[in-house]
């Protein structure tokens, strides 16, 4: 995507320092400022894991066909 390294690594420091950032303003006193929960949904990580699989997949394929 961006064929020069010293473009890619300050792209790269400060996508970490946007994260960080974030990380900072998501946190309140050492806490989150969102109360935690407990209830656990297996069948919509099942899903998501399967569309992630289906994506690699297809990406491959095309790759491959391509080469």
């Amino acid at each position: 995507l961006l064929p020069e390294r010293p473009i890619r690594l300050e792209l790269l420091f400060l996508v970490e320092v946007l994260l960080g950032l974030m990380g900072i303003i998501g946190t309140v006193n050492g806490r989150t400022a969102v109360a935690g929960f407990n209830s656990f949904d297996a069948l919509s990580l099942l899903g998501v894991i399967a569309i992630v699989i289906v994506g690699m997949a297809i990406g491959l394929a095309i790759y491959n066909y391509q080469n």
